[in-house]
């Protein structure tokens, strides 16, 4: 999804909101483990800051991706829904910026970088086994050692 400045300078005020449904499939070629992406929807609102140099979105973006299983290697749906800020300007401010290249915003690749920061390192299809008739561990938070406390102690 691509919009002008211009474009958004104008709907500004009156409606700043978006809501697209894209097709992210040419992306996956990036995306090694990521096997199929269902369209993706984005919505959420936007505002203009300092003389319109600067813009924020404000964005929630659904979709459905097929990971494969790390078991198994079957395919698994994994829904994803999550909510993100993105920041445009006309000049570089931090790292967490995203420039605007001429008089346009590239909202497709931006939103793709989200979504692979978002979804799960890797996923197991229920009920799937290590060996005949064993059970997968479940994912249990209830573990608090720090994964750095060994080179914690070292140091001291």
């Amino acid at each position: 999804m691509k919009w002008t400045i211009h474009e958004l300078k104008r709907r500004a005020n009156a409606d700043p909101t978006f809501d697209f449904v894209e097709d992210f499939t040419p992306y996956l070629r990036e995306a090694g483990d990521i096997l199929a992406i269902a369209p993706v929807r984005v919505y959420g609102t936007y505002r203009m800051q300092n003389q319109d140099s600067e813009i924020w979105f404000e964005a929630t973006v659904e979709t459905i991706l097929t990971m494969a299983c790390a078991i198994t290697l079957e395919d698994v749906e994994v829904p994803l829904s999550f909510q993100t800020d993105l920041h445009f300007a006309k000049t570089q401010i931090d790292d967490s910026v995203f420039l605007i290249d001429g008089i346009t915003i590239d909202f497709s690749p931006v939103i793709f970088s989200e979504i692979l920061i978002e979804k799960p390192m890797r996923v197991v299809k229920p009920g799937a086994s290590l060996e005949a008739g064993e059970e997968l561990p479940k994912d249990d938070d209830s573990d608090t050692t720090h994964p750095f406390s060994a080179l914690k102690d070292d140091i001291q």
